[in-house]
């Protein structure tokens, strides 16, 4: 399986459909992040 793949399956399982990108910041400017906040409330982070 490629890595790509993967990564995809990851944040679909956390992900859900009708999530809203939210803000995230993080003190690391080496690290990507990103926020959502899926439709039944929780928040997943990336």
């Amino acid at each position: 399986m490629s890595k790509r793949l993967w990564a995809m399956a990851n944040y679909s399982r956390f992900i859900r459909p009708n999530a809203t990108r939210i803000g995230a910041t993080t003190s690391d400017g080496n690290l990507l992040l990103s926020a959502f906040r899926n439709s039944d409330g929780s928040v997943s982070t990336c």
